[in-house]
């Protein structure tokens, strides 16, 4: 019964609440002799409880004693990384050192995706997949690769004796250098404390989806917003690249995935920037674990950008900035790398705002975004309206490009996102009170068209051609090879 009254408690936003109910049901199945299991998915919740209150301490502990307490393998193995407190240590020299030891293992090969049994590009939804399915095996994964995707890649805890029993001393030397690989549970099971991708060659470490880091704000995971805006610049092998010989800002860079991904296609010079310092240490790691030189700097936008890069230095400004929209008034704070302000566009205004200061004549944006009442621009019922928002781009010619299955309205909105049905409900009346009737993710792709500046260079006809056919979605949802742009809608 109390366990129920958590759940319902934790539905309604209660957190404090939810973590006491669970408590209670703790101490009841003690007096019952109940299962090991029911036992540990009490903690399990109590853990999640306390995690959504702000008390994460609290709230590891709880998720240890869980994990302690379970009987189940599988249960303790996909729950592992709920331990993973970031601590790696990466410095320059350790992770090029690092970097040649993955290479004999394995870890860069580009045709992991596959082999890992995913169909489409890996993101951090498809590896919470794995992580809860399992990991098929293929014949052709080698054990070191096996075992390094298991740890890495998917998150799963591997016990430690596999561990040294699969990889050489060298390999665990190098890894707990870098503080990536540390022990938990009694030193039973061994876990890795960032999650990896590869992409296109490229292998990029950042923060696990579920990271408990206190007052530090994580990284985000690489998803198809990030795939979507890599693809667009190519497919990073130089050849036929809307980039070559560009100098390119990748503005909330995050991991860096976007500028390296630049680097690849050919870029001559590129820039990253992004608020979050932990987002600059893992930028210029995942550069110095792939061998790319891109120059890193901290700070707000386009403050960050150093002095010597001033005056429309840039022949491509690219940004996947917060877009979720999170009007004043919601009970929780969102993550920093999140929060879009009241219409998710708070972020994209102000660097479509000062964007011509930094770009070259003629120079282009490409901006990962979700749009508010996008649908209002299209359609027999709302024929040559445009949304006010889009109307504030006076500087830009534009063009958006979504797909009409990605439409959601507010309530769909918010029901995928919110962690409780109470929050749900607050945060739909909070957007429809801002006029939000529905929200869409797409690429803006915008050439400044200023008068300060020339008339003359590249048409972003060519970056919307480029984006049309060879972007796609990263899970190949939008258009699929060959067909005329079906399901597409340009505004």
């Amino acid at each position: 019964e109390w366990f129920q009254i958590g759940n319902t408690y934790d539905d309604e936003g209660r957190y404090d609440d939810a973590a006491e109910a669970f408590r209670k049901s703790i101490e009841a199945l003690r007096k019952t002799n109940c299962a090991p299991a029911a036992t540990a998915a009490a903690w399990l919740n109590m853990g999640f409880a306390l995690n959504s209150s702000g008390r994460k301490q609290e709230a590891e502990a709880a998720w240890e004693t869980a994990l302690l307490a379970s009987d189940c393998d599988d249960f303790v193995r996909s729950n592992l990384v709920l331990l993973s407190q970031s601590v790696a240590d990466l410095d320059p020299a350790a992770v090029a050192a690092l970097a040649d030891v993955l290479h004999e293992l394995g870890a860069f090969d580009p045709e992991l995706p596959r082999k890992l049994g995913c169909q489409t590009l890996v993101t951090g939804s498809e590896l919470h997949r794995l992580r809860k399915t399992g990991l098929s095996r293929p014949t052709d994964l080698t054990a070191a690769q096996d075992l390094f995707a298991r740890l890495f890649f998917i998150g799963v805890g591997v016990e430690r004796d596999e561990v040294d029993a699969v990889w050489s001393p060298s390999v665990v030397h190098h890894l707990r250098r870098c503080k990536l690989l540390a022990d938990v549970l009694n030193s039973r099971f061994c876990i890795g404390t960032l999650q990896f991708f590869s992409f296109s060659g490229l292998l990029i470490m950042t923060d696990w989806p579920s990271e408990t880091l206190g007052s530090i704000d994580p990284v985000m995971s690489i998803g198809t917003d990030s795939m979507e805006l890599c693809l667009s610049l190519g497919d990073g092998k130089g050849g036929g690249s809307c980039v070559v010989g560009a100098s390119v800002l990748d503005l909330c860079t995050g991991s860096g995935v976007v500028a390296l991904h630049a680097v690849c296609c050919g870029a001559k010079q590129v820039v990253a920037s992004d608020v979050n310092p932990r987002a600059c240490m893992l930028t210029r790691a995942n550069a110095t674990l792939n061998g790319l030189e891109v120059t890193t700097c901290q700070g707000d936008l386009f403050a960050a950008i150093p002095d010597g890069w001033q005056s429309r230095e840039f022949d491509l400004i690219v940004a996947n900035p917060p877009f979720v929209a999170a009007p004043v008034g919601r009970s929780r704070s969102p993550t920093l790398f999140v929060d879009g302000g009241p219409d998710g566009l708070s972020v994209t205004r102000r660097i479509l705002q000062e964007a011509p200061a930094y770009l070259h004549s003629g120079g282009c944006c490409i901006v990962e975004a979700e749009f508010p009442n996008i649908d209002s621009a299209i359609g027999t019922d709302h024929a040559g309206l445009r949304p006010e928002w889009l109307e504030e781009l006076g500087d830009f010619t534009y063009s958006i490009i979504y797909a009409k299955n990605h439409v959601q309205t507010a309530s769909s909105y918010v029901n995928d996102r919110a962690q409780s049905m109470q929050q749900a409900a607050d945060w739909h009346r909070l957007l429809l009170d801002h006029g939000i009737r529905s929200i869409t993710s797409g690429l803006l792709v915008a050439r400044c068209s200023n008068r300060k500046l020339e008339a003359a260079g590249p048409d972003v006809g060519i970056a919307l051609q480029r984006i049309l056919w060879e972007a796609c979605d990263a899970d190949e949802s939008w258009i699929e090879e060959g067909q005329q742009c079906a399901g597409f809608c340009l505004v």
